[in-house]
């Protein structure tokens, strides 16, 4: 794993899925995972809507990925357009959950908890769903996952 200097600039070209998109830097393109956060895959429930978000809001936009680290699949780290936290909006429209450590002790747990537990009280999103299945039970499980 490598640790990429500064900030990453790019074009959007592509949209994978909800967390995941690719740049390109003067003809050279790069996957991007947003950090922090786990999107629904594409065959669960939410997970077009939130690519459909994401292509929304970034489709061919110039972005900035900070923070970035990488290896030979690509490169997570935060997503930055117009000044916002991608992550960051997908979370509060509920549209991804957190994958930020949290302690129920700490006086000031991570935004991107905070973001999740709004839009979960809201029941924004996948937390319309009375059991949404975590991106990661569903990649293990596949729908079965909610037994």
């Amino acid at each position: 794993m490598c640790t990429v200097a500064g900030h990453l600039p790019g074009r959007v070209v592509r949209v994978l899925d909800g967390d995941r998109i690719v740049i390109d830097q003067r003809g050279v393109q790069t996957q991007v995972a947003l950090a922090g956060i786990d999107a629904p895959e594409l065959n669960q429930p939410w997970g077009q809507t939130a690519a459909a978000e994401l292509y929304r809001t970034l489709g061919g936009a110039f972005v900035v990925v900070e923070t970035a680290t990488g290896n030979r699949n690509g490169v997570y780290g935060r997503i930055v357009f117009e000044s916002r936290d991608i992550a960051l909006d997908l979370l509060r429209l509920g549209l991804a959950w957190s994958t930020e450590p949290r302690d129920p002790g700490d006086a000031r747990p991570h935004p991107y908890n905070v973001a999740e537990e709004s839009a979960r009280a809201a029941r924004r999103g996948l937390w319309s769903d009375p059991t949404p299945i975590p991106p990661w039970e569903w990649r293990r499980h596949g729908p079965d996952a909610a037994d």
